[in-house]
């Protein structure tokens, strides 16, 4: 899957997020919360230089999709804890922060879907018309 996310700039988003939903479990369930974080800090190298600026661009500032991703995140990590531990607050700010950044791609991704799609619904609305008041040329 990091193969996957390194050489492909238009799965890296789903495939990092896999990568997120693959570690999940170590963090809610065995209240590991260290590992997932040591091994989701390289993430940020499957991007390109361009590609990763880009994402920090929606993670610099709060949206609704990036305080919604931290709100599932840390009531995932709520739910899902079989027992609080001496990592357990640990594994919610890391889900917190998963969870932003998760936000955070899936809003760059649903703006980029848009702008490829307006073009074509513009495309119609912006060739000439007449209009009423001019005249005719034919």
């Amino acid at each position: 899957m990091p193969l996957i996310a390194w050489r492909s700039q238009r799965l890296r988003v789903p495939a990092i997020l896999v990568l997120f939903a693959f570690h999940f479990p170590m963090i809610s369930v065995m209240n590991v919360a260290d590992y997932p974080m040591i091994a989701s800090i390289f993430y940020c190298a499957l991007f390109s230089r361009a590609h990763f600026r880009l994402v920090l661009r929606y993670a610099r500032r709060a949206s609704p999709w990036n305080v919604s991703g931290t709100v599932i995140g840390v009531a995932a990590q709520l739910w899902f804890i079989p027992y609080w531990g001496a990592l357990t607050v640990f594994g919610l700010f890391v889900m917190g922060l998963w969870g932003w950044a998760a936000g955070s791609m899936l809003e760059m991704q649903f703006t980029a879907l848009r702008r490829r799609q307006s073009p074509r619904a513009t495309a119609h609305a912006s060739a000439p018309r007449e209009s009423p008041e001019s005249p005719s040329l034919g």
